[in-house]
């Protein structure tokens, strides 16, 4: 009996330790963006096909945005020019999301930029995986589509 009391213990503590997150299915995190997509016609746009500003290789065009799902459901990010921060509401067993409020500035934002911002204010719904974050938005016609960082 006693040999098995510390045998128990060991597999008790081994169970309770807090698994490691990365890599893990949720929404928290720092994202990526990689593309922004139409669904109907099944095109997609990188940031160095969308506007005037010459994007490729460039880090300084990147769009990234961290998300907490803590208490305060916070989403806070920068695009190539401006940051944006908000709350939002989401749903994980139906797959819904929404972010009424937010807010970023406006200098000199470029097309990529402000098409990923109008895609982030209108969003409906989500699929999150490993490594990848899909946002739809327009009744699920449009998604941008995020890798994590």
């Amino acid at each position: 009996m006693k040999k098995i009391i510390p045998f128990l213990l060991l597999i008790i503590l081994a169970g309770s330790c807090r698994k490691d997150i990365k890599g893990s299915s949720t929404l928290a995190g720092t994202w990526k963006l990689v593309t922004m997509e139409d669904i109907t016609t099944r095109q997609l746009f990188t940031k160095d096909q969308v506007g005037e500003y010459d994007c490729a290789g460039h880090d300084v065009c990147d769009i990234t945005l961290s998300i907490t799902t803590d208490n305060a459901k916070t989403i806070t990010g920068k695009t190539m020019v401006n940051d944006f921060s908000g709350n939002f509401n989401y749903d994980a067993s139906k797959g819904t999301i929404t972010l009424p409020g937010l807010a970023s500035t406006k200098v000199g934002e470029r097309p990529w930029g402000s098409a990923f911002l109008d895609g982030l204010r209108n969003a409906e719904s989500y699929r999150v995986n490993a490594t990848e974050l899909h946002i739809e938005y327009a009744n699920k016609t449009k998604r941008l589509n995020f890798v994590r960082q």
